[in-house]
């Protein structure tokens, strides 16, 4: 529990008087002066919870996933449901170079294979993050290079072998364009940052969009696309993601909205050109709005009509290169709480505290305090 320190008149008889606190809400502050903490709150909210009332408790344990552990890094994790009940992890796991991609129920995770015999394990070209979609009971994976030439897409059905599509995009049945990023909306599959027309090589069209016929992943008109601002500050799209009513587009330093609700109405707005996304990093949908990481700054959130950031507590720690961004910082909504994952450099002496390199979680409760509370 953080002390206030008081020190007494001259003609006091004690040296010190301490005060006891009992309200972080305020949450954590990572500001070198001490001075510049509120009453509510700390520079050491390590790894436990702050009740509405503001009193702390230790953080709740975790569960391992599966007993299994990867050779190396996850790159991405999705799920695959139906409406039978099946619920499946997906996840895309380096291993020397070879990016694979793995489906888990719970327990250990199996390698995903494009034949019925099993033997031939799927395998990414490089370590792009593949995006993750599912659609009609299917799920589909691509992070823009998959399979190379004349291949686009997996599309997986929660059993046997996933299916290999081709990115033709002519109106016809069993296909998938080549793309980085993917999500639904509107009763519509949609891609962008995309790979079209090979012919040895592919042209790459890194600010559109596209989207696939209604109730349909697989069959997409050559017409229906978009190209959003190309060439405006060097921008490419980093991620697309579905807010209500409209569809959020990022740019590194820029986000659109998509409105409409056929190819004859839709319609793109600029909403900022003041942030942007990282790539990468995928922002999170939340019922306050879309939380995303700008550039070298933190967390922003995006909401129907404003542009937010909510990193000030935390920004001293970039100020300090205590948060480093070689690797990109990883965000998901959960529990009613942001979850920021960032590679986190300490040297503060305390005891299982000292980082160097290591990936720190930082989470957000928007309930408590004003705008907020973080913990580490």
């Amino acid at each position: 529990m953080a002390l206030a320190e008081h020190i007494p008149p001259v003609s006091g008889s004690e040296p010190y008087r301490y005060e006891e606190l009992k309200d972080f809400t305020g949450g954590l502050n990572l500001r070198a002066d001490q001075t510049s903490l509120a009453p509510n709150e700390s520079p050491a909210l390590l790894n436990v919870e702050i009740d509405p009332r503001g009193g702390v408790a230790r953080r709740d344990s975790i569960d391992a996933l599966n007993s299994n552990a990867f050779d190396s890094h996850v790159l991405a994790i999705s799920s695959h449901h139906e409406t039978d009940g099946t619920n499946q992890i997906l996840v895309a796991a380096v291993s020397a170079g070879a990016t694979g991609i793995y489906y888990g129920t719970g327990s250990n995770f199996t390698r995903v294979n494009t034949s019925a015999s099993g033997s031939d394990g799927v395998a990414l070209v490089g370590t792009a993050v593949p995006g993750f979609v599912t659609f009609n009971e299917a799920t589909y994976i691509c992070n823009g290079t998959l399979f190379e030439t004349d291949k686009s897409a997996l599309k997986w059905t929660g059993a046997n072998s996933a299916s290999v599509l081709t990115p033709d995009i002519d109106g016809s049945a069993g296909h998938f364009p080549l793309s980085r990023l993917m999500c639904t909306w509107g009763e519509r599959v949609w891609v962008a940052n995309t790979k079209e027309n090979y012919t040895g090589s592919w042209v790459t069209h890194a600010n559109r969009i596209r989207w696939s016929k209604v109730n349909n992943a697989e069959e997409w008109n050559a017409d229906d696309y978009i190209d959003i601002d190309v060439g405006e500050h060097g921008d490419h799209i980093t991620a697309i993601v579905p807010n209500g009513d409209r569809l959020l587009i990022f740019k590194e330093n820029s986000i659109y909205a998509l409105l409409g609700f056929d190819s004859d109405s839709f319609t793109v707005i600029n909403l900022t050109r003041v942030a942007g996304c990282v790539d990468d990093c995928v922002p999170v949908a939340s019922p306050m709005g879309v939380f995303f990481w700008n550039a070298q700054e933190g967390v922003f959130l995006v909401t129907t009509d404003s542009l937010d950031y909510i990193f000030h507590p935390l920004f001293p720690a970039i100020q300090r290169s205590q948060l480093t961004l070689s690797n990109v910082p990883s965000l998901m909504w959960w529990e009613n709480r942001l979850w920021v994952s960032v590679d986190y450099q300490s040297g503060d002496n305390i005891q299982g505290s000292n980082q160097t390199n290591r990936r720190n979680v930082f989470v957000f409760d928007p309930s408590l305090g004003q705008g907020g509370s973080w913990t580490r």
